[in-house]
């Protein structure tokens, strides 16, 4: 017998789109090299932190920004950042 096998499917919508050009334009690396992470409280870079910010203004969001949490609980976000990354951490 022929098993068929389970796919997972996420929409991410146009965030893809913009996934695609900040890798492309390594803006998160560019904010990284300038603005250098100094503590370890966060687990989250500056330029991760930018990127969020991005995502969450072109995201046809109206919630305020301290909603991140709220607007990224339900976006994979391994693949919007990288691996590792929780909504919990953009609170």
């Amino acid at each position: 017998m022929n098993e068929v096998p389970v796919i997972d499917v996420q929409n991410i919508g146009h965030l893809g789109l913009i996934a695609a050009i900040a890798e492309k334009y390594k803006i998160v690396d560019i904010i990284d090299k300038l603005l250098p992470k100094v503590g370890n409280n966060q687990n989250l870079s500056h330029g991760q932190v930018v990127l969020a910010m991005i995502y969450q203004g072109l995201g046809l969001s109206y919630d305020r920004i301290y909603l991140a949490e709220k607007f990224f609980e339900n976006l994979p976000l391994e693949n919007l950042f990288s691996p590792g990354i929780e909504g919990k951490d953009f609170k």
